[in-house]
């Protein structure tokens, strides 16, 4: 999975892309599914 993870480099417009950038490299899952499942959970809150 880390040979052909989720994770592709970018470049970063701010900080909140940064850190979902690192998220998805660390955790190996692809940033729009993280992007997406913040967004919902901050629309629960």
């Amino acid at each position: 999975r880390q040979l052909f993870g989720y994770h592709q480099p970018t470049t970063y417009q701010n900080d909140h892309e940064q850190w979902i950038d690192s998220l998805s490299q660390s955790w190996n899952i692809h940033r729009d599914i993280l992007q997406f499942n913040l967004k919902k959970n901050v629309n629960l809150t």
